[in-house]
């Protein structure tokens, strides 16, 4: 049976991120199982750009899809969408977007 696509993460830096990258900083699940069973499930979601489903899925505290959602946006530069979020009250995406923009002016 031929592995299931992966999608490529970035590097989990937690100097310059409070959510990107960070998915695996922390053990959330509990289990190896459960740990690679969430992987698959945010691979899929990423790579099949189910944008709407890792969003319901973070407002509903799904962290995982949360950071799946963030690492979308910010690798695509989508600092509208993110700051929509943020004005939407959520505090995790407002960071997101401060960290980005201080981020590129660093590189700037």
């Amino acid at each position: 049976m031929a592995e299931p696509p992966r999608r490529i993460r970035p590097r989990d830096d937690p100097s310059s991120w409070s959510y990107y990258g960070a998915a695996h900083r922390y053990d959330v699940h509990g289990d190896p199982d459960a740990e690679a069973a969430c992987e698959r499930r945010m691979d899929m979601l990423v790579l099949e750009r189910r944008e709407d489903e890792l969003k319901a899925l973070s407002m509903a505290g799904d962290r995982c899809a949360f950071i799946a959602l963030i690492e979308i946006l910010v690798d695509e530069n989508r600092v509208d969408d993110l700051r929509a979020m943020a004005e939407a009250g959520d505090g995790r995406a407002h960071a997101t977007l401060m960290e980005l923009l201080r981020n590129q002016e660093c590189a700037d």
